[in-house]
């Protein structure tokens, strides 16, 4: 079974820092200044619509190639 790792460092109130153990980038997350972030990175919620986008793309990519 193949597991997948990250880290997490909380960087002030809500803004968040996150790397994958693979590609070793970190990624900035944060919320708005009513919630206690800074308004400066994407929210988490946009971060996972992002991945599941940017997977679906590259399926569709690769299949087309293919052909």
């Amino acid at each position: 079974m193949n597991t997948m790792k990250i880290q997490l460092k909380q960087l002030d109130g809500l803004a968040l820092a996150a790397k994958g153990e693979k590609s070793n980038h970190w990624v900035m997350m944060d919320s708005s200044p009513e919630l206690g972030g800074f308004d400066g990175a994407s929210r988490p919620m946009e971060m996972m619509l992002m991945g599941i986008a940017g997977c679906s793309a590259m399926d569709v990519i690769s299949i087309l190639k293919k052909k």
